[in-house]
């Protein structure tokens, strides 16, 4: 993960007051995986790949308690994801006499980018344990190769608000919403 920020304030006067934000985070994840110790490649659903995924007694998704589950290294593995957000915001506060008044705007461009697929090793479901001994598979699945999706999106807002200090004790703001 990856962050940075800047930030720029200018004193236009003492009543006036300019802040300027730009900033930029990135986010990663690769759900690699191998195995531990060496199948031999008649395992293999996938030549080369590894021993897939076996699920008796329930389905491709499910691991409740009526299943039995055994999955060789990650059978999502090569599924990758890259979330970048670009900030950028700007704000001014006047003050004159009793009242503060503050306005400014809100960017963010999200670029989400998504790699891979899952069952890239292959996963076998059996309906039951004795279908499973028999060699009987009621569902194989297989994504053989990898599915980009890459999502963008633009996210704005902006507000104005004004304080008022009607004592010293007593305070009232207005805003409107963005």
């Amino acid at each position: 993960m990856q962050v940075a920020s800047l930030e720029e304030t200018h004193v236009f006067s003492p009543r006036v007051l300019n802040t300027f934000r730009v900033g930029f985070s990135r986010a990663a994840y690769n759900l690699n995986s191998s195995a531990i110790v060496t199948f031999p490649p008649g395992l293999d659903f996938v030549t080369g790949a590894g021993p897939g995924g076996i699920n008796i007694g329930g389905t491709i998704a499910s691991t409740g308690p009526s299943t039995i589950t055994a999955e060789g290294p990650n059978p999502a593995a090569g599924a990758s994801n890259r979330r970048n957000l670009f900030t950028f915001g700007d704000g001014f506060e006047i003050t004159k006499g009793i009242h503060q008044i503050s306005a400014g705007v809100w960017f963010q461009r999200l670029q989400d980018n998504e790699g891979g697929a899952s069952s890239l090793i292959g996963q076998s479901t059996f309906a039951t344990l004795t279908t499973f001994l028999q060699g009987t598979v009621q569902n194989f699945q297989l994504s053989p190769s990898h599915v980009g999706l890459g999502w963008r999106s633009l996210l704005g807002a902006w507000y104005f608000q004004d304080t008022v200090k009607l004592r010293s004790n007593l305070t009232l703001a207005g805003w409107a919403p963005p």
